[in-house]
């Protein structure tokens, strides 16, 4: 069978990189480089013939191989390949700490975009099983991007932490993460982009009930140039009148407006479970969600930031 020929050219290479590694009277040190190839080929041998465990651990000997040859490049790459077959495994823990050295590496060795986009890869694997570590992994990658002003990369996946952070109700982190999200795209002159920001802002702290910061943070945007002709400017008005006035159809009609709907889907939902206080339409999950700043458990369990 297919599988078997590629068993047994796994374990030939296995035994080709074993003699690379050996040293002799006339051969002092090992040929980490040559190793490290026969390993990487018999690791995807071992894949190829669905034999997993012995694909990993093999990739593993071929980073620690790069690494001794100080080939950090090449070494990250063998940690990614083996990351992904613990993913594939669901062995989701274990893949994630392979991709965060991957990241390390790559970091080293000078290719800081692609370091963060491991860290983005690990975010993704980790949305599901573990959403409080995806969001360290998402911020922790914006970091990266920012620290070598890779400002646009940076704000992309700071959006996708505070996303998160709302699904998972840490309001109040996901208000300190928009906040430098908006403060960004205010630096990088995307002043539309930053309007936006403005909105869910203003969603999160009504949504909080904290109409002073949403308040705050509408007068504060009227100093951005063109928000004072922009959609969101009129409609962030209208949205506190009718809030300030207990006015829950009027919040509803507003929050039914395209440029709510058409947020993204989580900021859409928060729009649309919006509603005044004394009106009868009682808040979607108000119970979840504390005031921003609040010391309540819930919001000191989202306390990630």
């Amino acid at each position: 069978m297919a599988s078997d020929k590629k068993l047994q050219e796994a374990k030939q290479l296995l035994d080709e990189a074993e003699k690379h590694m050996k040293t002799s009277f006339f051969k002092w040190k090992p040929d980490f480089d040559s190793a490290a190839h026969s390993f990487e080929k018999a690791a995807l041998c071992f894949k190829v013939a669905k034999h997993f465990e012995e694909a990993k651990q093999t990739y593993l000997r071929a980073a620690d191989c790069h690494g001794q040859n100080k080939a950090l490049f090449h070494a990250a790459k063998d940690f990614e390949q083996a990351a992904m077959i613990l993913k594939d495994q669901k062995q989701y823990d274990e893949a994630v700490k392979l991709i965060k050295r991957a990241s390390q590496l790559y970091r080293q060795y000078g290719s800081v975009d692609t370091a963060a986009i491991m860290l983005e890869r690990a975010a993704k694997i980790m949305e599901a099983p573990n959403p409080s570590e995806a969001i360290e992994l998402y911020m922790k990658a914006s970091e990266v991007a920012e620290n070598e002003e890779k400002l646009r990369q940076a704000v992309d996946l700071l959006g996708k932490a505070a996303r998160l952070m709302v699904k998972m109700k840490f309001m109040s982190d996901a208000a300190n993460v928009l906040k430098k999200e908006r403060d960004m795209y205010i630096e990088l002159e995307n002043y539309q982009s930053s309007f936006r920001s403005t909105a869910v802002l203003v969603l999160i702290y009504l949504y909080s009930n904290d109409y002073v910061a949403a308040d705050k943070i509408v007068k504060a945007s009227f100093d951005l140039e063109g928000f004072a002709e922009h959609e969101s400017s009129y409609l962030l008005q209208q949205l506190l009148e009718a809030y300030d006035n207990q006015d829950g159809e009027g919040v509803l009609k507003i929050c039914k407006m395209p440029y709510f709907t058409y947020l993204d889907n989580e900021y859409a939902k928060l729009a649309r479970g919006l509603t005044a206080p004394g009106s009868n339409n009682d808040k979607v999950e108000s119970k979840e969600v504390g005031a921003v700043g609040g010391n309540d458990e819930e919001l000191s369990e989202g306390n990630l930031c």
